[in-house]
């Protein structure tokens, strides 16, 4: 089985600039998420538990974290493939 490490790489390989456009524009899913959210703990007939509230951003954090690491990982490969000027 091969290592985390490794598999980032062989992912990382095949990037071109379109994947990172493609990544840009995913990171505005977290504003999706948040109005989402917000329609829950402000429409729903039953309000959301203070649990649900902070479980919910705490997820909408991370995966906002990870988007934003991905982001960055496809950025910095291709400046050093020299595929962005």
């Amino acid at each position: 089985m091969r290592s985390p490490k490794s598999q980032k790489k062989d992912a990382l390989k095949e990037k071109t600039r379109f994947d990172l456009e493609q990544e840009i524009y995913t990171v505005w899913n977290t504003k999706e998420d948040l109005e989402l959210f917000m329609r829950a703990k402000f429409d729903r007939k039953e309000p959301m538990t203070e649990d649900e509230e902070a479980n919910t951003l705490i997820g909408i954090i991370n995966l906002f974290d990870l988007r934003m690491l991905q982001l960055m990982d496809t950025m910095e490969f291709l400046i050093k493939k020299g595929a962005l000027q």
